[in-house]
């Protein structure tokens, strides 16, 4: 026959998380389903007072107190021993002398937003300060100096919201900082150049970039043209900046200056600056372009030695120094000084040559037409002479460029006037008729009319200009001034010492003499500054 059997999965099994002591998710056997029932009254439970016993079921789903005191305390201190020790979810207290529980959670938040509120079952309530978090009613207190940070005030705490600004990262050798996470970062380097090569560029993270100017007489350009003065890329001693154009672009150049002496005046005036480059003076010229030997060598030398100190000097850091051409040398002439045996003062300004002689110094240049005659320059009598090679003398150096190769000489279109380019003076081309004393030759010179007026007796130093050395009986460019007489000529110079004389150029060698005035010679007047 069959057997009836139970199937397992018809089985009902209701939750009983929800059962309590009186009531209980049971199963009805005639429907199979779940319904929560009272337990019979009078069925034990605990109604969770501890000062009660006999604790039972209502009927009603509900559990009564007993009726019997159990307890009694004087204070919360005798209730202890029933609390469970969470003091987070209550605790027993004494209430009309009986032990009572609360049955009240304690409420820890404490309403500030930065901090991180919870409850130790033992300690009670905890306030955990929240990490980088300001307490605000207004954003002005969240200000936290940071230029890389937006701040915001909400919900009582302060907020800060990161930018991508500009900012600065303090260090001023960097551009164009910005903003990125929070933080200042650094741009690029900042490049310092003022493109002038007379100064190092660098930069310093305080103040940025500086410039330190490089020793003067530094060379600043590949050819040696230019070299550096104040920190200045200046055209170099016996240079001088001039216009030029290249395919149209108009632009400057450093050319060969001229020589200058030649309108220089009989004594020259501000134009001599004293600089120490390693603990040695040098003297520089303003006017030539030149840099002298401030302190000559107190030994004296014949013309091959002379050449050969000044060839293999170094002096001042220089080492490219070379003995003075006599057109070079006697620019530094004052021919106003007085010279007499008895007050021998050297005709030169002693305040730049300090410890100067009154005596001859050698030059360059030879006499022409000899091979054993060299001229001297003589700062005693102020005579230009030439004189025997093997005779020791004094001597001074000098350094920078010779004049240069310009074209000198321009004969007027009309004729009779030459100009020369290197000095800017008018001259006139051919010699006067008939020699004249001191007096007749300036009278002459400025009653002349040729091409004009204006003339006048050259100064000595103006027409020693004239002399080339190279030439004799003329010494002088005889292309320019054709017919001029081998002879000594007036110029407007007095001597210093004696009243009765005055300067006067000889064109037999180029030498510089003085004359009584009483004495006729040839005249060649001048006309310009």
């Amino acid at each position: 026959k069959p057997v009836c059997k139970l199937n397992p999965a018809t089985l009902v099994s209701c939750p009983s998380v929800d059962d309590t002591a009186c009531q209980k998710n049971l199963c009805q056997p005639k429907t199979g389903k779940c319904v929560v029932q009272a337990v019979p009254a009078g069925a034990p439970c605990s109604d969770g007072e501890p000062c009660t016993e006999g604790d039972g079921c209502d009927g009603k789903g509900q559990c009564a107190a007993g009726l019997q005191q159990t307890c009694g305390c004087k204070g919360d201190a005798d209730c202890a021993s029933f609390d469970d020790g969470d003091v987070c979810n209550g605790t027993y207290v004494c209430q009309d002398k009986a032990c009572a529980f609360t049955g009240k959670a304690l409420l820890c938040d404490d309403s500030n937003p930065c901090t991180l509120d919870s409850c130790d079952k033992n300690k009670g309530c905890f306030h955990d300060a929240k990490k980088d978090c300001t307490p605000c009613k207004d954003k002005a207190v969240c200000d936290d100096g940071n230029v890389c940070t937006d701040e915001v005030c909400g919900n009582g705490a302060c907020v800060w919201e990161v930018t991508t600004s500009a900012c600065s990262d303090g260090n001023a050798c960097t551009d164009d900082d910005i903003c990125l996470n929070g933080s200042c970062k650094p741009g690029a380097t900042k490049i310092c150049t003022d493109d002038n090569p007379c100064t190092v560029d660098s930069c310093d993270p305080t103040t940025g970039c500086k410039t330190i100017k490089v020793a003067d007489q530094t060379p600043c350009t590949n050819d040696g043209s230019k070299w550096c003065q104040a920190g200045a890329c200046v055209c170099g001693i016996g240079l001088e900046e001039v216009p030029i154009d290249v395919d149209g672009v108009k632009m400057t150049a450093c050319a060969a200056l001229g020589p200058v002496w030649g309108n220089r005046p009989i004594t020259p005036v501000n134009v001599y600056s004293v600089q120490t480059l390693f603990q040695q003076k040098v003297v520089n010229d303003s006017q030539t372009k030149l840099m002298w030997q401030q302190t000559a060598p107190s030994s004296t030398f014949d013309w091959a030695a002379a050449k050969s100190y000044c060839d293999g000097l170094l002096y001042a850091g220089y080492a490219d120094w070379r003995l003075p051409s006599v057109h070079e040398l006697a620019s530094l002439v004052d021919y106003t000084i007085p010279y007499t045996a008895t007050n021998p003062k050297p005709a030169i300004d002693t305040a730049a040559f300090p410890g100067a002689k009154a005596a001859d110094y050698l030059t360059a240049s030879s006499s022409a037409g000899s091979s054993t005659l060299v001229w001297l320059v003589g700062f005693n009598a102020t005579t230009v002479n030439p004189y025997d090679i093997t005779f020791a003398q004094n001597v001074r150096c000098v350094r920078g460029s010779p004049p240069g190769a310009q074209s000198r000489y321009a004969i007027n279109a009309g004729g009779g006037v030459v100009t020369d380019n290197w000095t800017k003076l008018e001259w006139q081309q051919a010699v006067v008729e008939g020699k004249k004393d001191w007096s007749g030759a300036k009278s002459y010179c400025s009653g002349l009319i040729l091409e004009g007026s204006g003339w006048r007796l050259p100064t000595v130093r103006e027409l020693h200009g004239l002399v080339d050395k190279q030439k004799a009986k003329p010494a002088i460019d005889v292309t320019a001034f054709p017919n001029t007489p081998a002879a000594p000529y007036w110029t407007a110079t007095p001597h210093p010492t004696w009243s009765n004389e005055a300067w006067g150029v000889a064109f037999t060698n180029g030498g510089v003499y003085h004359d009584p005035i009483t004495n006729e010679l040839e005249v060649r007047c001048v006309r310009g500054n």
